[in-house]
């Protein structure tokens, strides 16, 4: 626990992969997927098809289990200063939101045009800044989670949880989906922060003794079905209860998966999404200097073995300290994973000459170059970098 009486994730290798985070996000990813195609065709031909008993199973936790192992390993970063914090889970969201917008935009502004004009469909794109547009409402959402949470990180932590479950039974409809969504779905990012022990704990058990998880399982899609079938499913607390009992299941089900590794397509979709939520380079841009994870975990860099700035391993676990880094060594802001110092980097490399100590197999990141001084001649290599200008 810490200070605040939050749950700490301990005792996770920092270089490996939570197998069922990735099964367990694979599944929601599935069920998102499902509900939009069902619901677009049903949309389309004007009746229900074969599909929708499910869509309409999975709706009381499908969301509420993405947001949940969205807060997991927010305890191993929210004790960053504000700077690194902002960078890290705010400006990675930001890029990655205007970017798929405007990509959207691209493609749908023609018809939007269409149907009004072009002024109309310019005021669109400007409005989708402050109302979410179509399916990043959830993009849109997350960094909000993140600094309300680091901000009432003084608050009492159970106080935060019984507002937050207060707003979700309260059903708010308010037209606009940042506070409608906030509302419904903040208590289940936090309970995800705040208990994020137990629910490992949780998995493990699971692990441990899959027949009983598995009766616990059938249980679960009993009540969870004939709630939905008789209309209960939406009543207040009612939904809260299915929300985070629902999520526990599909956290049981990754389990479960990983243990006999099962459908391993599930993985393969949850695992991009995992990334998303904690290695912001992966899904920045190709052009962007960032490290590759190996299967090993291993982070390597275009130049050579690297690992994350300040000790800290991708995942945000704290490891050994080199004294040869530090904040003082640093020429750029911390990269590694991060948006800015790339930009810095791309801005600045056209002009002229960049000139970086990197150091093959050195905890250094290549952005902040440790004094030459302090590295041993054999490891040390300098890479010049001439750019002419056109």
């Amino acid at each position: 626990m810490t200070t605040n009486g939050t749950s700490v994730v301990t005792g996770r290798n920092p270089s490996t992969r939570v197998d069922w985070v990735d099964y367990a996000k694979g599944i929601c990813i599935v069920m998102v997927v499902m509900m939009h195609s069902v619901l677009g065709v049903e949309l389309a031909a004007g009746e229900s098809g074969f599909m929708h008993p499910l869509v309409a199973f999975a709706k009381p936790f499908r969301m509420p289990d993405f947001f949940l192992i969205s807060g997991l390993f927010l305890s191993l970063v929210i004790d960053r200063d504000w700077r690194t914090y902002l960078d890290r889970k705010v400006v990675h969201f930001a890029y990655f939101y205007v970017l798929w917008v405007t990509i959207q935009f691209g493609f749908k502004a023609p018809a939007f045009a269409a149907e009004t004009s072009w002024a109309h469909a310019g005021f669109l794109y400007v409005e989708s800044f402050i109302e979410p547009f179509g399916t990043l409402w959830f993009i849109y959402l997350l960094p909000v989670f993140f600094v309300v949470t680091k901000a009432t990180r003084r608050v009492p932590p159970l106080l935060i949880w019984s507002i937050a479950a207060l707003l979700e039974m309260a059903h708010f409809i308010t037209g606009w989906t940042v506070i409608d969504e906030f509302c419904a779905r903040f208590v289940y990012f936090y309970t995800g922060y705040l208990f994020a022990d137990h629910v490992f704990v949780l998995s493990d058990r699971a692990r441990a003794r899959p027949v009983l998880a598995l009766l616990a399982l059938v249980l679960w899609a009993i009540l969870d079905g004939s709630l939905v079938k008789l209309g209960f499913s939406e009543w207040p607390l009612v939904s809260l209860v299915l929300g985070l009992v629902g999520a526990s299941a599909i956290v049981t089900i990754g389990t479960l998966f990983a243990k006999m590794q099962w459908l391993n397509f599930l993985r393969f979709c949850g695992a991009p999404a995992s990334s998303l939520m904690s290695e912001p380079c992966r899904w920045s841009s190709p052009w962007l200097p960032c490290s590759a994870h190996s299967r090993s975990g291993e982070s390597h860099s275009r130049w050579g073995p690297i690992s994350c700035s300040n000790g800290r391993s991708r995942s945000g676990l704290r490891q050994r300290r080199d004294p040869r880094c530090s904040r003082r060594n640093s020429r750029f802001p911390r990269a590694g994973g991060t948006i800015s110092a790339a930009i810095v980097f791309q801005l600045i490399a056209p002009r002229g000459r960049v000139t970086a100590k990197l150091a093959v197999s050195d905890p250094c990141n290549p952005f902040r170059p440790c004094p030459p001084a302090k590295i041993p001649a054999q490891r040390a290599r300098e890479t010049v970098i001439r750019r002419k200008n056109p």
